[in-house]
């Protein structure tokens, strides 16, 4: 990575999912930005800019995570272009190509495995 520490926002509603996805994404050497809800993501996305987001995709609240995706594709490339992975329980070749189709980037299974984070990253040129 470049010297600059880059800005990931993690939108998980579950306080040990947060905990351990904080702990492996910032061993990684991101700067984590966190928040629970779909809604809290849309509007750090609209506020700030992100070089990554990791979305679970069964969040409570009025925005699950595909639909705080889809929001943020609608802010346009400066805020809500950034690569965004989901993380899901729900991993079927089908819910695959619907989060693919509103533009997640990449899907994970729970639990997120560390090796697989960085594939993934390195695959869409997150490192530099």
């Amino acid at each position: 990575m470049d010297s600059r520490k880059m800005r990931l926002l993690l939108v998980e509603d579950s306080p040990i999912q947060a905990k351990i996805a904080n702990r492996l994404l910032t061993e990684i050497g991101f700067d984590v930005e966190h928040t629970t809800t779909g809604e809290e993501a849309v509007v750090m996305s609209r506020d700030n800019q992100y070089d990554l987001g990791i979305f679970d995709i069964g969040l409570d609240g009025m925005l699950s995570g595909d639909q705080a995706v889809e929001e943020i594709r609608q802010l346009g490339e400066e805020n809500g272009g950034y690569p965004i992975f989901a993380v899901t329980a729900h991993v079927s070749e089908e819910a695959i190509q619907h989060y693919k189709s509103i533009g997640i980037n990449e899907v994970f299974e729970k639990p997120i495995k560390k090796q697989r984070i960085i594939e993934a990253f390195e695959k869409i040129r997150v490192f530099k």
